[in-house]
């Protein structure tokens, strides 16, 4: 391979120089006229074995315009990097990064070219796939020349020289647009938040998580109290700004890495989050109670605060317990229809896990 990347015939060449000297150094050990059978065909040979060495490097050289143009039209990012970080190859997409022009990535490291929140994405995918001498799968995210961030998918798999892996290449197709539609695809369209299609899978995700990280996942089911009636009374366009500033309440209030937020339909909402302890699961609840009356909308067929409140059914999974999220879900429902017909504008919380399957048969029973 040259400076530009380019695969030359270092081997091929050898051998045909090596052939022809030999030949060479034969004839002038002879004087002239003194040649023989054996010589003429040697000469024949040599000529077989031109012949044969110029068809091969022909090969090579289509093989090798057929590469060229795979790297320098493919829609991805192609590269690889050795064992110790450095670029050893790019392909023309590179030119489409906020970085130098694709030839001058060679003999760079990672670190040298990316911030360091990309290049500890992008090298401990690279040590993944080394490390694991098998391919992997991943999104990483890069810069674009215009300042934008792209996210691509990308495989990662190791180079290997007589067993021994000597660098990891990277193939990664840009998956931006195809996120943006799937980001539209999981949000309600009046209030941006995520919708019901997402939260089923998020909860399966959310409790797993969890439960690695030995935390709690707690459910809150979040539902406006007299909506309908307000809907009635006040009008739409009123119901919708009261739906609006609750999903930028919500958004505010749940905003840690793992925190996530859903409009699961009318005036019913969920929010998923991890915690330390019930304790804080329940405090959590009741400060979003106390903030949606401090909204201070009006709502005259509120009776007792003629106002905006809201009720909350709670449930909170201890690590490890034995419970699918379908049941959790039915759980934390259950708690906030307790809520509701004991009065609204509460928290009701399922009782939690005490570790044995007789408190999970309670759990079944809410009262």
């Amino acid at each position: 391979m040259n400076e530009d990347g380019r695969h030359r015939y270092p081997r091929l060449v050898k051998s045909l120089l090596f052939e022809t000297r030999s030949i060479g150094l034969h004839f002038k050990c002879r004087k002239r006229g003194e040649e023989t059978m054996s010589d003429k065909s040697k000469i024949e040979k040599l000529k077989t074995r031109i012949a044969e060495l110029e068809k091969e490097l022909n090969g090579l050289r289509s093989t090798e315009k057929i590469f060229n143009a795979i790297m320098d039209n493919a829609p991805a990012l192609i590269s690889a990097k050795d064992t110790q970080g450095n670029i050893i190859l790019t392909n023309q997409q590179f030119g489409s990064l906020a970085g130098p022009a694709p030839e001058d990535y060679i003999g760079k490291n990672v670190y040298d070219l990316f911030p360091k929140e990309i290049a500890d994405e992008l090298w401990k995918n690279d040590c993944l796939a080394r490390d694991s001498n098998s391919s992997i799968e991943a999104e990483e995210n890069v810069e674009h020349k215009d300042g934008s961030m792209h996210t691509y998918f990308t495989v990662k798999f190791p180079l290997k020289r007589d067993e021994d892996i000597f660098a990891t290449c990277a193939f990664s197709i840009d998956i931006t647009n195809l996120k943006r539609a799937q980001e539209e695809r999981d949000r309600d369209s009046l209030t941006g938040l995520y919708n019901r299609r997402l939260f089923y899978k998020s909860i399966i995700d959310e409790q797993k998580r969890a439960s690695r990280s030995n935390a709690y996942l707690a459910l809150l089911m979040l539902d406006l109290d007299h909506f309908k009636e307000l809907n009635d009374n006040l009008g739409h366009l009123y119901g919708d700004e009261v739906l609006v500033a609750l999903a930028k309440l919500l958004h505010t209030r749940f905003r840690r890495l793992g925190d996530y937020v859903f409009r699961i339909g009318g005036e019913e909402f969920v929010a998923l989050l991890t915690c330390q302890n019930a304790e804080e699961a329940v405090a959590i609840a009741e400060s979003i109670r106390t903030d949606v009356l401090d909204l201070d909308y009006v709502h005259p067929n509120n009776e007792g605060t003629g106002k905006l409140s809201i009720s909350i059914g709670l449930k909170i999974v201890a690590p490890n317990e034995p419970i699918d999220h379908e049941e959790i879900f039915r759980q934390a429902d259950q708690a906030l229809y307790q809520a509701k017909t004991h009065g609204r504008n509460q928290v009701v919380s399922a009782s939690l896990w005490d570790g044995t399957q007789e408190g999970q048969q309670q759990e079944k029973q809410l009262s």
